[in-house]
C-alpha cells in the first residue's frame, strides 16, 4: 500500500483571515447632531470621552484604511475600538 500524501486544500494554501470590525464610539456626522441638536448636549457627551473630544469621520477612515493596507497584515478577526477611549470609561456591571 502506498504511504499517503498530502493534498493542498484551499484551506491549507492561503493565509486564513477573519473579519475584522470597527466599533466606533460619539462620531460627529448629521445623524448625530440630529439627535443631539443642543449644544449642551454635544458637551454632556463630550465629558463621557476620556480623551476628551468626540470623534470625527477620519477618525473611522483613517481606521479603515489602515486595516485595508498591509500594514495590518497580521491582525484578523478583531474588533477595533475607536471611541476615545469610551469603553475603558464605562463601569463593569
Amino acid at each position: 500500500m502506498p504511504a499517503p500524501t498530502a493534498r493542498p486544500n484551499s484551506w491549507t494554501t492561503r493565509p486564513a483571515r477573519g473579519p475584522n470590525s470597527i466599533s466606533p464610539g460619539y462620531i460627529v456626522t448629521e445623524m448625530f447632531d440630529a439627535a443631539n441638536p443642543d449644544p449642551a448636549s454635544h458637551d454632556a457627551i463630550r465629558s463621557q470621552v476620556p480623551l476628551g473630544r468626540l470623534g470625527r469621520a477620519r477618525d473611522i477612515a483613517e481606521t479603515v484604511a489602515f486595516l485595508l493596507s498591509p500594514r495590518s497584515s497580521y491582525i484578523t478577526a478583531q474588533d477595533i475600538a475607536v471611541d476615545g477611549g469610551l469603553v475603558t470609561a464605562i463601569p463593569a456591571s
